[in-house]
Order: structure tokens, then C-alpha cells, then sequence
């Protein structure tokens, strides 16, 4: 089958595209070219941006393939755009939705497809069920063969299952633990959480492909050991193999101080997430959780610390986690850790620009201060563009 990955080079679009590989399948890939290093040197790079979609049509022009996997839709807007881009150019199109999407009726619940959508508390679960129900409407319309995979958390050579991460970046939570500073932890880990290998998720994936079983249907993907948050934590903190400090904190506190952690934590990761897998299983008889935690997530964090293309870190992210720990320590009146704060790189001395990117996300007063001067300044901006556009089209 000729496939087209929308992505190619993330978390969960690089083990999908080994595995299609794997079982024989000609894979194209769509993405700008920003990670070359997790390109996969069998498939087909096509480097352009997504949403750029002129672009887009000049380069696929005369291209039909089998199997569209959209990984990189995240608003109605934007699959609307990646849909019009490629009509008439396949068989089947497979959706990246979130099994966050789900709106359980309580704690105890044990997930399945027939579990009604509308989480509104996370905008990026909200926008996802709003991309389904768009997806639906669209192939009833234009008359596809689409499927939806809700993922959940999963986890892979550049992830590591976590909260209170930077996306994209994960070195930088261990460039925390290296250089002696605490990590948080919420509501004591106790949530249950479900974390599938991206190996173990890309072999259901190609299960679906061109698969009757799967056409105008949505499964979610995930393993069937859960755990709690704090048991995952201890499994990962034994991978780092390295002395490390956990603050615990209630979700409450954190979102109060941090109120960009409020959909993620209050949306998702502090309310238990079961899931039944029975659906997929059915549809993919070959689909079956072969990477133990205790094993993928000793991959995980050995792959980050042999390639140095990852040893990245986001000061924003780590001055704003102290800015969350220093309040703590003055809230419950604990003395003598502020020490541990600070601007720190492992094995070598932060760069100027790194200590003043740090120092003004460290303090609210500098943080709000640049976001709302910068809001200003495009503010200010947008009309002189606008004028600056009629100017250079009427020459």
C-alpha cells in the first residue's frame, strides 16, 4: 500500500511509519524538515509545511495513495484545510483524535468507544471531539472511508510520560533531577494512568489500514496495565537511575500559581484513565502490549542521554517550575531550599541569554510584563501590516 503520514517525525508519527514499513507498505512522509535526525531513511520525505497549502497540492499533485494519516489536525480549522488539500487523493483516511475526548461519569469508569465525548475542561480535548465531529460530517457529505485513534498517554525514544513536562523538550525535566533541583508531583500520584509504548500503539495503527473493520468507526489504542501516577513516577525515577527530590503538591495549588498546567492536570492527568481495549482487539487480532513500562521507559531515557541533538532545555519551562516550588516553600513556611532554585545546566554554565530568558519567566512582575507587552506590540503591528499588504499589491 502507498501511505501518506501528515508528520513523520514526532512522538507517535515515527513508530507508525517504522511499523507500516515494516509490514511492506510504501511510506510518504509531509513535514518541514526540522528533525532530520528522526527521519527514517526508508520512507519518502516530502518537506513542506502543512499549512501551507499551496505548497502542499503543487508537491502531491498526481499522487493517490491508499491510507492519509492526519497526525498533525488539531482544530476544526485545521483538519478542514488538510482535508480540502488531499480530496479525491485516497481510500481511507485515518484520524489522530485523543482519548481525552471522553467524558466519564465517574472515577471508577472503565473507558470504551461507547463512552460519550465532550471533556471541556482541556481546550485541546474539547478541540479534538470538535475535530470529530467534523470529520463525521465531512465524510457523510463527500462520501470517505475514514477512521478516528484516540490515542492516550504514550511514550517513546523522545517522550517520557509525564505531567509536568515541556513538551517537545524532555531533557529538561532530566536536567533538573541531574543538577539536584525538585520535581513536582500532583495529588500524590494517586490518579491511574494508562502509558503505551509507541511501538506497541503504531502495530494497532497498521492493523486499521484498509481495514473494513475500521472504516467510519473510532478506536482508542492503549495498554491494558494501568497504574497510578506515583507508581509510574517510581518506575521512571528507577530508569533515570540518578539521587532525585519530589515535591508533592495538589493539583489545586499548582494550577492556582501555574494556570497553564489548569487543563492538563484538572482536564486529564489528576482523574483515572482505564481503558477497555476490546474494540481494537477485534479489529486487529495481531494487536497485542509487548513493551513492559519497566523496559520502554529504560529505552526512553537512555536514548535521550546518548543523543545530544535532545539535550535541550527550556528555561521558560524551568524558571516558571520554580517560580511554582519558591511560592511553596514560602506558603508552608519551609526555609533553606531556595538554594536549590536557579538557573543550572548539567555539565556545563548557562549562556547570558539563557540566564535572562530564565530570570524573566522566573518573576511574575518580568513575565506578564513582556507577555502583555508583546500582545501590545502586535497589536500595534497588525494594522501597519495590513496598510504595508494594499501598499505592495497595488505596485
Amino acid at each position: 500500500m502507498k501511505v501518506l503520514i501528515v508528520g513523520g517525525t514526532g512522538i507517535l508519527s515515527k513508530d507508525v511509519a517504522q511499523e507500516a514499513i515494516k509490514q511492506g507498505n510504501e511510506v510518504y512522509c509531509i513535514n518541514r524538515g526540522n528533525h532530520k535526525e528522526l527521519e527514517n531513511k526508508d520512507t519518502h520525505i516530502i518537506y513542506a509545511d502543512i499549512r501551507c497549502k499551496e505548497e502542499i497540492i503543487r508537491k502531491t499533485q498526481d499522487m493517490y495513495f491508499d491510507v492519509i494519516i492526519d497526525f498533525l489536525s488539531f482544530t476544526p480549522k485545521q483538519l478542514e484545510s488538510t482535508l480540502d488539500i488531499f480530496q479525491n487523493k485516497y481510500e481511507q483516511y485515518i484520524f489522530i483524535s485523543s482519548a481525552t475526548a471522553y467524558k466519564k461519569e465517574n472515577e471508577d469508569e472503565v473507558i470504551t468507544e461507547n463512552t460519550p465525548l465532550g471533556n471541556t475542561r482541556w481546550k485541546y480535548a474539547a478541540d479534538k471531539v470538535k475535530c470529530e465531529e467534523y470529520l463525521e460530517s465531512y465524510a457523510n457529505k463527500n462520501k470517505i472511508n475514514y477512521t478516528v485513534i484516540r490515542p492516550y498517554v504514550t511514550y517513546g525514544n523522545t517522550r517520557i510520560p509525564y505531567a509536568i513536562i515541556p513538551n517537545h523538550v524532555p531533557y529538561s525535566w532530566l536536567n533538573r533531577i541531574y543538577t539536584g533541583k525538585p520535581i513536582v508531583l500532583w495529588d500524590s500520584g494517586k490518579a491511574k494512568c494508562t502509558l503505551t509504548n509507541t511501538k506497541d500503539f503504531a502495530v494497532g495503527v497498521v492493523g486499521l489500514f484498509k481495514n473494513k473493520k475500521a472504516y467510519s468507526e473510532a478506536f482508542h489504542i492503549t495498554t491494558d496495565e494501568p497504574m497510578t501516577w506515583k507508581e509510574a513516577t517510581n518506575k521512571i525515577m528507577k530508569a533515570v537511575n540518578h539521587k532525585y527530590e519530589i515535591i508533592d503538591m495538589p493539583t489545586e495549588y499548582i494550577v492556582s500559581v501555574l494556570p497553564e498546567y489548569k487543563g492538563i492536570l484538572i482536564g486529564d492527568k489528576s482523574t483515572n484513565m482505564v481503558f477497555n481495549n476490546s474494540k481494537i482487539k477485534e479489529a486487529v487480532p495481531n494487536y497485542n502490549c509487548k513493551v513492559k513500562f519497566e523496559d520502554g521507559i529504560k529505552e526512553t531515557i537512555d536514548f535521550i542521554n546518548e543523543n545530544e541533538f535532545l539535550h535541550k532545555i527550556d528555561f521558560k519551562w524551568d524558571a516558571r517550575l520554580d517560580r511554582l516550588l519558591a511560592k511553596y516553600y514560602h506558603d508552608n513556611k519551609i526555609k533553606n531550599e531556595k538554594h536549590k532554585l536557579g538557573c543550572y545546566c548539567y555539565g556545563r554554565k548557562a549562556k547570558l541569554n539563557e540566564k535572562i530568558k530564565y530570570i524573566i519567566c522566573r518573576y511574575d512582575v518580568l513575565y506578564y510584563s513582556v507577555q502583555y507587552g508583546l500582545i501590545t506590540i502586535k497589536f500595534i503591528l497588525r494594522p501597519i501590516k495590513k496598510i504595508y499588504k494594499k501598499i505592495i499589491n497595488k505596485h
